[in-house]
Order: structure tokens, then C-alpha cells, then sequence
């Protein structure tokens, strides 16, 4: 017969044969406890960033992690590696004590970055210059504007005028995020 005990259970077997001789055996059958295992929560990053996977891991200290795929990943030995994928990737974690093991997975999903861009033509001294945001992004929108125009002054406008009050060549930059 087939036995799935829940926990460590002793079975004992008794023969008796047509001559009435009688002979017991006993067996233990020990249950480990299943490794608690825990990936993590999926997550999305945006590209060129890293980020910690595996869960808050509850396993003996003795527990073996071993991660896969490999690719990204800064360990594959241990419960908390950081990932940083070049594009979306689920990950599998099996963990495993004497003899049981566990299975967990967790997907990174890679964000495409923003591609900052504007235009702003050249202006008198003291007449407005008009800056305006031409920045794309191939999934997702641009929804963070930081401006800044070389001398301390920034704006977190999306399309915007500045007024120059120095004569010359103005370094302005943007910063965009989605």
C-alpha cells in the first residue's frame, strides 16, 4: 500500500502465515518539511537599473538557493541577488535543504527609457526664449520635465519660456522621466 503521511509517522507490519508463526516489523517514514521558497513580486525597472529579487526568505539557514537564469544576476547562491536584466526576464529560484526542495519564480519586466529632447531658437537679449519639449518614449509616456538653464534657475514645466538676461551662449539641459 501507498502512505502520504503529513508528518513523521511510525507503520507497523505484521505476517501471519498458515502455520500461525507471527513476525512484526516497524518502519519510520520521516516527513520534511517542504522549503519555504518566495522569488519575490514581479517588478519593472527601467532599463540599465538594478533592482534585489527573491522574497523574504523564511528557509533554514542551511538552505541552498540556486538561481536561474544566471544572465543579470550578480549571485546565483543566494536568497536576495540583484538583477539587472537587459531585457524582461522571469527568474527561477529552487531551494533546497536534505531532501526537499522548493520553487518559486519572479519576472522583471525592463521599461524602455525616455529619449529627452527640445527645441528653443536663439533670441535677442532680454526677449523670451520658448522651449519646447519634443521627447518620445516607445512605450509609455514622458509624464517629468527638470530644465535646467545653466545658472541656477530650473523648471519642472513640460513646454515653457525663459527669459535670458546675460548675452551669450546658454547651456540648457532636460531631463525627462516616464
Amino acid at each position: 500500500p501507498l502512505a502520504f503521511p503529513a508528518v513523521t509517522t511510525d507503520y507497523f507490519l505484521t505476517v501471519t502465515d498458515t502455520n500461525n508463526c507471527v513476525n512484526k516489523d516497524t518502519v519510520n517514514v520521516k516527513v520534511n518539511a517542504i522549503v519555504p521558497t518566495d522569488a519575490g513580486n514581479d517588478t519593472s525597472i527601467c532599463l540599465g537599473k538594478t533592482t534585489v529579487i527573491g522574497g523574504s526568505p523564511t528557509a533554514p539557514p542551511w538552505t541552498i538557493y540556486s538561481w536561474s537564469p544566471s544572465t543579470g544576476l550578480n549571485a546565483v547562491n543566494v536568497s536576495n541577488p540583484s538583477a539587472r536584466p537587459t531585457s524582461t526576464t522571469t527568474y527561477y529560484v529552487k531551494t533546497s535543504n536534505d531532501t526537499c526542495h522548493g520553487l518559486d519564480s519572479v519576472t522583471v519586466k525592463i521599461d524602455p527609457l525616455p529619449k529627452a529632447n527640445f527645441t528653443a531658437k536663439p533670441v535677442c537679449l532680454n526677449e523670451q526664449t520658448f522651449f519646447i519639449d519634443s521627447s518620445q518614449i516607445s512605450n509609455g509616456s514622458v509624464n517629468g520635465w527638470l530644465w535646467n538653464f545653466g545658472n541656477g534657475d530650473t523648471s519642472v514645466q513640460q513646454n515653457l519660456s525663459y527669459l535670458f538676461t546675460t548675452s551669450g551662449t546658454h547651456t540648457v539641459s532636460l531631463i525627462v522621466t516616464s
